[in-house]
């Protein structure tokens, strides 16, 4: 009874409401522009949406370890397009999970953005792989790293 009553929501959507017949390029257009709370969100307005938008890996590749479980599921759905990550490695136990991670996708890394510098300037160089697609590398100091140091 749920499946046939699944089956005829999504055939509802797809004749009869203008939102849900929007063609994948207008729909991935629109939803690149989401914050990333509203794009994961925007996955499960229905089922064909959720098929287009995971369909655009492009939409995927900003991968904030800020959030490691929204992390590992934005990598996943990013395909093997290049990637853009966002890291603090404040935390010794931080840094050896997320820099394994690093080691094991090195080559799909467009762009990386670590805070956290001491630990970074102490221990990153033997933690980093070389990274031949990476086009840009920020690294930042936070207030807390300029308080340790100057003690």
């Amino acid at each position: 009874m749920a499946t046939t009553l699944a089956l005829l929501r999504r055939r509802i959507n797809a004749y009869e409401s203008k939102i849900y017949r929007l063609h994948p390029e207008v729909l991935s257009l629109a939803a690149s522009y989401l914050p990333r709370e509203d794009l994961v969100k925007a996955t499960h307005v229905s089922h064909s949406w959720r098929a287009v938008l995971l369909d655009f890996p492009s939409l995927w590749v900003d991968v904030d370890f800020g959030r490691e479980e929204e992390a590992l599921t934005f990598f996943k759905r990013s395909g093997s397009t290049p990637i853009s990550v966002s890291m603090d490695v404040g935390y010794p136990n931080d840094f050896s999970v997320r820099g394994t991670f690093l080691m094991e996708h090195a080559t799909r890394i467009e762009s990386l953005v670590i805070s956290g510098l001491e630990y970074f300037m102490r221990y990153g160089q033997t933690l980093l792989p070389p990274m031949v697609s990476l086009r840009s590398l920020c690294v930042s100091l936070r207030i807390s790293d300029v308080i340790e140091m100057y003690k």
